[in-house]
């Protein structure tokens, strides 16, 4: 589970991750096969439609390396989600 500390800067991190008009932010991580990891940012409008992504590499790059750091201090395929609207953090650890 994430501790209250670090579910302040997965707050944080999404807040900064989120597209202008997204409502909910869900960031994944996930072990396709051995050796391999797959990171997912996704942003839902009120809709709950998938915002397109169009930001440059470095400016992605800057808001995915602080939730795969987030990422490094929990175990197996993690899912983390804000309601930007409410301000309500969920987590759903997978197996």
């Amino acid at each position: 589970m994430i501790s209250m500390e670090d579910r302040k800067a997965w707050i944080a991190a999404l807040q900064r991750a989120a597209l202008p008009g997204a409502e909910k932010i869900i960031f994944a991580r996930t072990f396709p096969a051995k050796n391999e990891v797959n990171y997912r940012l996704t942003c839902l409008d009120e809709a709950g439609q998938k915002i397109g992504d169009n930001r440059d590499y470095d400016l992605l790059k800057a808001v995915i390396v602080p939730l795969e750091r987030l990422c490094e201090k929990e175990n197996g395929a993690l899912e983390v989600m804000l309601d930007l609207r409410n301000m309500t953090f969920s987590q759903a650890q997978q197996h």
